[in-house]
């Protein structure tokens, strides 16, 4: 099976092969490539964990969060900078 590894926000498997789970950035809750497919996932909002019992200023919290990250990432590729 995959450790979810916290620091990196994400799993690995066996080698340390980067694994198939991500982190609900709303909850924390680790979620798979099916949750992800879920119509109650939304990057940086919540996930099919958190969806139905995320309180309304948590989520236009975590909305706005993406928000600014979506910008920061596409100010940072605009000026040439990686993501490492």
């Amino acid at each position: 099976g995959e450790c979810f590894v916290f620091d990196q926000r994400i799993a690995v498997g066996n080698g340390l092969i980067v694994g198939d789970h991500e982190q609900c950035y709303a909850c924390r809750h680790p979620v798979s490539f099916q949750d992800r497919a879920s119509d109650k996932f939304r990057i940086g909002v919540s996930c099919p964990y958190c969806f139905d019992n995320l309180p309304e200023k948590t989520r236009a919290r975590a909305i706005e969060r993406q928000k600014q990250n979506v910008l920061l990432n596409k100010r940072k590729n605009q000026l040439g900078h990686s993501e490492e």
